[in-house]
């Protein structure tokens, strides 16, 4: 095996022209099969859910964006009004989409105290907002904007200072929260609300509770009342959609590895007939030549690997310190884990060893004096 890897990198240096062109072609579909399953990943984090949920969510369901809803103080009423054995505590909601510097920021605002309860936050550094224009980010819009305790957000014309950084399951970890007084202070009486959580209680039944709430009038007709876990799901299909692309582009993107392989494969098979032929007649079995294009083709593809990996590293590096992407006003955090880099470099060598394989199938089938013939 040494001495046939040496001989094959002997004989890529001989043609070294061709052979780079070859690396280069594959260098480029590797490069943008690794930034392809990075965002794919991506959108997999934002698609995480705290687990089974018995939240309710109440809104207009009309609007497939949040914050342009309403919720009347009588639907407030009405999930209030249930029984204490039904509901363990009801928490307005304020969703906002504000311009911070020269990016667009989601905004969310809700009595603290249901902050963890209610909303899976958790406090990572700092503390919960205890002074006036006090507020907390998670760490994903901390990131993306080189957010740090202490740092100044312009909200609206005032100056809140960045009290703690939290961790949050979904999209919530790209967000701002900012306590519901400060909000109701800063963006004023009109549509304070645009939604609703009801936690039930432990011994309730969820679904009966949200058909009992759903029916009562003051909701009928006007709102939806959703289990957390599928309004979630209903929210989160542009994402799963996205994501669902991004692995078929990737897959599609192992594909052009099969045929990139395959095509100089053939050509120097074309060109090489002679050779071949004169391997056969010295003793060289058939499947003896064969596994030696196999392994020529797998180690052209690991070194084509190496330069699309090593390109994407340096995208994802430039991405990390400087500007980052934004889709849907959500941060876009390319990473480059070692499972990519293993189970990368595996897809590839079984690829190019596919290719190579189907290239060379019919010719090992001719015989030596139809080889020289070619």
């Amino acid at each position: 095996m040494f001495t046939a890897t040496l001989f094959i990198l002997k004989d890529m240096r001989h043609d070294w022209g061709r052979t780079l062109l070859a690396l280069l072609g594959l260098a480029v579909v590797i490069f943008c099969y690794q930034i392809l399953i990075s965002l794919a990943d991506t959108f997999a984090d934002y698609l995480a859910a705290p687990g089974v949920s018995r939240n309710l969510i109440v809104t207009q369901a009309e609007f497939i964006d949040p914050s342009d809803a309403s919720l009347d103080p009588a639907a407030l009423e009405a999930a209030r009004s249930l029984e204490p054995g039904l509901v363990h505590r009801t928490s307005p909601v304020m969703f906002r989409q504000i311009r911070i510097g020269d990016r667009l920021v989601a905004l969310r605002s809700a009595p603290i105290e249901d902050w963890q309860s209610i909303f899976h936050l958790t406090l990572i550094e700092g503390s919960w907002p205890t002074q006036p224009l006090e507020v907390v980010v998670g760490e994903g819009a901390a990131r993306a904007n080189h957010w740090t305790l202490g740092s100044i957000l312009l909200i609206y014309g005032s100056q809140f200072h960045v009290s703690g950084i939290f961790r949050a399951p979904g999209a919530s970890f790209a967000t701002v929260w900012m306590p519901f007084d400060q909000a109701l202070q800063l963006f004023g009486p009109r549509r304070p609300n645009q939604g609703m959580y009801v936690q039930v209680a432990d011994n309730a039944d969820v679904e009966e509770v949200r058909a009992r709430l759903q029916a009562d009038p003051r909701l009928s007709g006007r709102y939806t009342v959703f289990l957390e876990d599928n309004y979630t799901n209903r929210n989160n299909q542009f994402m799963k959609d996205f994501r669902s692309l991004m692995l078929i582009a990737s897959g599609l993107a192992l594909l052009a590895v099969v045929f990139g392989t395959f095509t100089t494969t053939s050509l120097s098979l074309v060109e090489r007939s002679r050779e071949i032929a004169i391997l056969r007649s010295v003793g060289f079995t058939p499947v003896r030549v064969q596994e030696f294009l196999l392994l020529r083709a797998i180690l052209q593809g690991l070194l084509a690997y190496l330069l699309g990996l090593s390109a994407a590293w340096v995208y994802v590096t430039y991405q990390q310190a400087g500007e980052r992407l934004f889709i849907e006003g959500l941060p876009i955090f390319f990473q480059i884990s070692a499972n990519q880099v293993i189970s990368g470099a595996v897809w590839v060598c079984a690829m190019a060893a596919l290719g190579a394989w189907l290239s060379s199938r019919w010719m090992m089938s001719l015989q030596v004096a139809d080889l020289l013939r070619a």
